[in-house]
């Protein structure tokens, strides 16, 4: 996944995690990968984002595995390494999409319509 992608990743599932007013909801963000537990019985509600596409060793996966068990949720593990298929999780293909960071646009050449205002909100 291209860093953008994962960065948005990230901040999407912070902010799930952290507003949750789930018990078992949680955010842990190291350096080699973020999990996240919104509390809510849907995979991909819950998981792992990988910040790097490295070697996973089994004590890394067996420790994620235990945390999502004691809270009784399934999760995603959003990663490309197919070496998680050893310990049972199935591939579920590849995400597709592509991301563009607006702060880099230098010139667009197309303008809004007339009714349509464009404003900076911040929250």
């Amino acid at each position: 996944m291209s860093a953008a992608i994962t960065t948005g990743l990230i901040d999407f599932f912070r902010s799930v995690s952290k507003e949750s007013p789930m018990a078992r909801s949680d955010f842990q963000d190291g350096s080699e990968r973020t999990i996240y537990s919104s509390g809510i019985d849907y995979a991909p509600c819950n998981g792992v984002v990988e910040k790097q596409e490295t070697n996973l060793k089994d004590h890394d996966v067996h420790e994620v595995i235990r945390f999502f068990n004691a809270k009784k949720l399934p999760f995603v593990w959003w990663t490309e390494n197919r070496s998680l298929e050893a310990h049972g999780f199935q591939f579920g293909g590849v995400m597709k999409g592509i991301s563009l960071d607006t702060a880099e646009i230098k010139n667009l050449s197309a303008t809004p319509p007339a009714n349509v205002e464009l404003r900076t909100v911040k929250t």
